[in-house]
C-alpha cells in the first residue's frame, strides 16, 4: 500500500512539473564570428550550446549556459607559428538571469547576460602517420595498421572568468516547444588579448 501510495505521489509530483513552465531547457547550434583582434587569430567557426534553468515569474528567471566554440587558426597566426594547421576552441559554462516577453504569443523573445568561467586552447598541427585498428566494412574485419592524420604537436590552454549579454526571438511549435534563434556577445578575459566571439544559434527551447 505504502509502495502504491509513493508511487501515485511521484507520478503526481512529474504531471505537475511537467505542466510548470518555471523551468526551461535548451540547445542550439550555429556559427561563431570572431571580433576584435580573436578575428586576427581565428576563422569564423561554430558553436554547440546547452542549457536550463529556472523561471522565478513568467518573465524573470536564471539560466545556467554551457557552449562550444571552435575554429581554425587563421592564416597569418599559422604563418608566424611556422604551422601547417591549428585550431582553437572555447568552452564553458555562464550563469545568466534572463528575461522574457511575449510568452502567451506564437512569436515571443528574450534577453539574458552574465558571469562564467571559460577555457580557451589552441593547438598547432601537421600531418603525420599515427598507428590504430583499420576496419574494413566490405570484408568485414579490423586490423592493426597506420594512418595519416593531423597531429597535435603544440598546445596552449587558458582558463578565465568573462561575461556575455545578447537576446533572441522565439517561435512556439506546441504547448510545450519553441524554435529560438539567438545572437550573444561572449568577452572572455584572456591575459594581454581578451577573447571576444559572438555566437549564432539556432535551436528549441522547452
Amino acid at each position: 500500500m505504502r509502495q502504491k501510495f509513493l508511487l501515485l505521489t511521484a507520478i503526481a509530483t512529474l504531471s505537475l512539473h511537467a505542466q510548470d513552465h518555471r523551468w526551461a531547457f535548451n540547445f542550439g547550434g550555429g556559427p561563431t564570428f570572431s571580433l576584435s583582434d580573436t578575428s586576427d587569430r581565428i576563422n569564423t567557426g561554430y558553436n554547440f550550446t546547452l542549457g536550463g534553468g529556472y523561471f522565478l515569474t513568467k518573465h524573470l528567471g536564471v539560466n545556467v549556459d554551457y557552449i562550444f566554440n571552435g575554429g581554425d587558426l587563421s592564416s597569418t597566426i599559422l604563418k608566424a607559428a611556422g604551422a601547417p594547421g591549428g585550431y582553437a576552441h572555447n568552452w564553458g559554462f555562464g550563469f545568466n538571469p534572463t528575461y522574457r516577453f511575449g510568452t502567451e504569443r506564437k512569436f515571443g523573445g528574450y534577453v539574458t547576460g552574465g558571469y562564467g568561467v571559460y577555457t580557451r586552447t589552441a593547438n598547432l598541427t601537421r600531418p603525420g602517420v599515427v598507428p590504430g585498428i583499420i576496419c574494413d566494412p566490405w570484408i568485414g574485419f579490423c586490423y592493426s595498421g597506420a594512418y595519416y592524420a593531423d597531429i597535435i604537436y603544440r598546445s596552449n590552454s587558458t582558463t578565465k572568468g568573462g561575461w556575455d549579454f545578447g537576446g533572441g526571438l522565439t517561435y512556439q511549435l506546441s504547448d510545450s516547444m519553441k524554435f529560438y534563434t539567438e545572437l550573444r556577445y561572449y568577452n572572455i578575459l584572456t591575459t594581454t588579448i581578451r577573447t571576444q566571439l559572438l555566437p549564432l544559434t539556432f535551436g528549441l527551447r522547452w
